[in-house]
């Protein structure tokens, strides 16, 4: 007899941003119609906006004779779908806001 079986199950991609999903697969026992066996099949969705946080956790910057600007990176990561944003919160701890930095 049949030792083993390939079951094919097509899993449909689209571009929705979505939660992971779950489907089951129940083996049946044919004479008596009862469950045997179930198998969990987990969709993960690859259309997932992403996280942002940043490259650096410091940055360091001299002062300058002339007005200096600094680059603070954030990246992106987890996913690339559609658009984000974020906001951003400047907090003073010893330097002062318009005195030292803008």
């Amino acid at each position: 007899g049949v030792t083993e079986l390939c079951i094919d199950v097509e899993i449909v991609d689209d571009d929705a941003f979505e939660d992971d999903e779950e489907f089951y697969i129940d083996l049946l026992d044919v004479q008596c119609n009862e469950v045997v066996g179930t198998c969990t099949v987990a969709i993960i969705d690859d259309d997932d906006p992403g996280s942002l946080s940043f490259v650096s956790l410091e940055v360091e910057v001299y002062e300058d004779l002339e007005d200096t600007e600094v680059l603070v990176e954030v990246q992106r990561s987890g996913g690339c779908t559609g658009a984000v944003g974020c906001t951003y919160v400047v907090e003073s701890d010893g330097a002062c806001s318009g005195v030292h930095y803008e």
